[in-house]
């Protein structure tokens, strides 16, 4: 499109790129498409608009055509055919018989002719699917995680402006945050064209798929002659109304839908108005049916819900709500709209009254009267409150994962906050279509709905711990921090988080470092092969008491991914992944400034252990919520760290190292964001010292180290952590905090655990000469001390207490 010395000057001689895909794949795949082409609207500042037109007209299709249809289909479609039409027949007696009504098609009326039209849908039905679904697909469209179809009335709706904005607000919020596809009948009149008009507004950019009865369309001719291969200026205009016979009534197609697929029985005029029903449900179970695409792991994706919305209608409007039960699908009706939807309320009431005996129940010839129906002749009163009622038993049967009736009804209300949250009823209803809450749950995760979530897990029976890690993982990926702080609330585990997962899909796209990913020198895999046995002897820790003040050079030792390679593939495999690129090895090494490969390495000591002395078995070390929060650190992700953070067993320590983290990030000359989110994690170090009341207590979690049956579980204390030189800027406002502070003075004089010497802060330069001297001398003993301060951890001003004020507490 960029090369304009290639494209003709006419535009009338456009190619349509879906025309030369079509002559390319029809032969092989014998689609039923007669005509295909492509609509511009200059009245719309959509895209042109694609089409296609399916023969269903058993009287003017080709032989041929309707032959190599038939033999499309599959054994089981036919066994269906059988079923319905003639019980009797075995599958090879059916397709004979459907081969002889090809050579002499009967009246469409007749048993043969319904069952030669319904074979041909459903023969339709499946070239649909190859039009919309796969990567091969004809259209190309976007995979959708939902399909929300509207239908309703053609002619004026009886709409106030409050309720045209909170329809507008709740379609335009549910096809947003779903990412879903929508369906109507395509032209522009009605509920279709306000749909239409609603998506050009906006910013929602969706497909909107038109599906209606090629024998209604205006300029239908032009279309024809023009097909195939040309794009067409559609200037088309609707003659409804009874200035028109019956067979002239046309309807234009709406410019701001995206696609469009006409069906043709063979009907014209207002006699083919609704014959597009049965197809459209078909093609809507085709979509509902289909798994588009495969996740990262190479499983199917989950099929798409439904729900069908309905505005409004009349006869064509309960035939479309009633083939959509059938389907087992969900119905929301906008009952402030009239019409239909009006009906079917007041049609659900009236049973509910009867059902409980009550007075006010009326007959249904009565409640009919109250009505005030205009029907087309081919419809009766009768027949209209038979369809009402049986929409109304359909819409009562319980499914999905909270087995609830799939029609309900929503009402708009004069106070804004009471009943106006008609997305959340289409997304609630989308996940009535789901038959396991941890599916429900898995596409409310993918919409980034809480609230939903709470509502499922509230009302779920079961307790899937592995279901609910797989969303929470989802929870991460996306960033999406209030829908992972509610999963923690329902008790997420973060052992069973796959963190490779989530190293290895952060990682390689956020370049945080700066490196060339295809430069692979000098940095080899971080493990051997996954067959090594975590078996293998492993380094084992320094014992003895930690330092206080112990200075590790990071550069002076191997960087830890290194190390890592040492553990053993078995138990390091459930915390991180093979990272074979530089930008992740680079990444991953900043956790090296907190010493964790020691952490690490301690913690697969303690698993070896436990596997070879107790007989535990597993895949290896589990991920602990300081993992998670390490990773949500070096992605960038500090909401996502903050609700992690929370879960940790030791929430100071992991908020001084993201500190350190981040401010190496800043030494490397990435400022911006990482400036801000160093200051948020120092300043939850300080918030979190600030709630200890007591001052010891502080001091002793500020020089706690955690010991387990392997040695230390970190190499330092979190005062050593927070004072290590091997950066030149540490975290400098936590320091100096006045706990760190006086600590920092008592460590300085000697005063912490294991000290075998100290000094008093008042001491004269020949006490001082004089303890140093005596300390040399009599350093292999042990047990002696000098000058032990016995009132408390140091007395810093001389007055025999522990703390810094003038009084003496004794």
């Amino acid at each position: 499109a960029s090369d304009r010395s290639t494209m003709p000057e006419d535009p009338q001689q456009d190619a349509d790129p879906l025309s030369s895909s079509m002559r390319r794949r029809k032969e092989a795949r014998k689609l039923p498409f007669s005509k295909v082409g492509t609509l511009r609207f200059p009245s719309s500042k959509r895209m042109p608009a694609r089409w296609v037109k399916i023969d269903l007209n058993t009287r003017s299709a080709e032989r041929q055509a309707m032959v190599d249809r038939l033999a499309s289909l599959s054994s089981e479609q036919i066994s269906n055919l059988s079923r319905r039409f003639y019980p009797r027949f075995s599958a090879q007696e059916l397709r004979e018989k459907l081969a002889h009504l090809t050579a002499m098609p009967p009246a469409q009326s007749s048993p043969d002719g319904q069952l030669l039209g319904k074979a041909l849908e459903i023969a339709a039905t499946s070239a649909l699917r190859e039009l919309v679904c796969g990567e091969q697909s004809i259209w190309q469209l976007p995979p959708p995680s939902a399909l929300i179809s509207v239908t309703g009335g053609a002619g004026s709706l009886n709409m106030t402006d409050k309720q045209k904005l909170v329809f507008r607000r709740g379609l335009l919020s549910a096809a947003r945050t779903t990412n879903a596809w929508i369906m109507t009948g395509g032209t522009n009149a009605g509920v279709m064209e306000m749909v239409g008009r609603m998506l050009q507004e906006s910013s929602v950019e969706v497909p909107c798929i038109g599906v209606t009865s090629w024998g209604v369309v205006a300029d239908k001719e032009e279309m024809a002659k023009k097909a195939n291969g040309r794009v067409l200026d559609y200037n088309g205009k609707t003659k409804l109304g009874a200035k028109f016979e019956a067979a002239e009534q046309r309807v234009a197609l709406d410019p701001n839908h995206s696609h469009f697929v006409l069906v043709d029985t063979g009907a014209e005029g207002s006699s083919a108005f609704g014959k597009e029903i049965a197809l459209r449900s078909m093609f809507e179970t085709c979509i509902c049916t289909t798994s588009f695409g495969v996740d990262e792991e190479g499983s199917p994706l989950p099929t798409p819900p439904m729900v069908l919305l309905v505005v409004g209608g009349g006869p064509n409007t309960l035939e479309t709500v009633k083939a959509c039960l059938e389907q087992e699908r969900p119905v929301v009706v906008f009952v402030d709209s009239g019409g239909a939807a009006k009906h079917m309320r007041d049609c659900w009431d009236n049973r509910l009254l009867r059902r409980r005996g009550d007075e006010a129940a009326r007959a249904d010839e009565e409640l009919c009267k109250s009505f005030g129906l205009s029907l087309p002749s081919e419809w009766t009163p009768a027949r209209y409150m038979s369809v009402l009622n049986e929409v109304c038993v359909l819409g009562e049967k319980p499914r999905g994962a909270m087995h609830v009736p799939q029609l309900t009804f929503f009402s708009t209300s004069d106070d804004v906050s009471a009943g106006n949250d008609l997305d959340m009823r289409i997304l609630t209803s989308l996940l009535s279509d789901v038959e396991k809450t941890m599916e429900a749950v898995k596409l409310a995760v993918s919409w980034g709905e809480p609230t939903i979530i709470r509502t499922q897990l509230d009302q779920c029976k079961e307790h899937d711990k592995s279901g609910l890690a797989e969303s929470f993982e989802r929870a991460l990926l996306t960033d999406n921090a209030s829908v992972a702080e509610t999963l923690i609330q329902y008790n997420a585990a973060a052992a069973l988080v796959r963190a490779p997962r989530l190293w290895s899909q952060t990682l390689r796209p956020l370049h945080l470092l700066d490196v060339d990913d295809n430069d692979h020198t000098n940095f080899p895999p971080l493990r051997p092969e996954l067959t090594r046995q975590a078996t293998t002897p492993l380094r084992k820790p320094k014992g003895g008491p930690s330092s206080p003040l112990k200075e590790k050079n990071a550069a002076s030792g191997p960087p830890w991914w290194k190390v890592a390679r040492r553990v053993g593939a078995a138990p390091v495999d459930s915390l991180y992944p093979n990272i074979a690129s530089k930008s992740e090895q680079r990444a991953v090494e900043l956790l090296g400034l907190i010493d964790y490969d020691a952490h690490l390495q301690t913690r697969v000591n303690v698993y070896v252990e436990q596997r070879s002395r107790h007989g535990v078995n597993g895949s290896g070390i589990k991920p602990m919520w300081s993992d998670l929060m390490f990773w949500a650190v070096v992605s960038g992700k500090p909401e996502l760290a903050l609700s992690l953070w929370k879960k940790t067993a030791d929430p100071l320590r992991c908020a001084v190292a993201a500190a350190r983290i981040t401010q190496e990030m800043l030494r490397r000359g990435h400022d911006g964001e990482w400036e801000e989110q160093q200051q948020l994690y120092e300043g939850w170090a300080m918030g979190t010292l600030s709630a200890i009341e007591e001052e010891d207590d502080a001091f002793k979690l500020l020089m706690l180290v955690e010991q387990t049956s392997q040695g230390e579980l970190w190499d330092n204390s979190i005062f050593d952590e927070a004072t290590k030189s091997d950066i030149p800027d540490p975290p400098r406002k936590f320091v100096s905090r006045p706990y760190c502070q006086r600590l920092l003075d008592g460590v300085f004089c000697g005063h912490y655990p294991g000290s075998r010497a100290t000094i008093k802060l008042t001491a004269t330069f020949t006490a001082i000469l004089f303890n140093v001297l005596t300390f040399c001398v009599f350093e292999r003993y042990s047990m002696f001390k000098i000058d032990i301060e016995c009132s408390g951890l140091w007395d810093g001003d001389g007055d025999g207490d522990d703390d810094d004020d003038d009084d003496d507490d004794d």
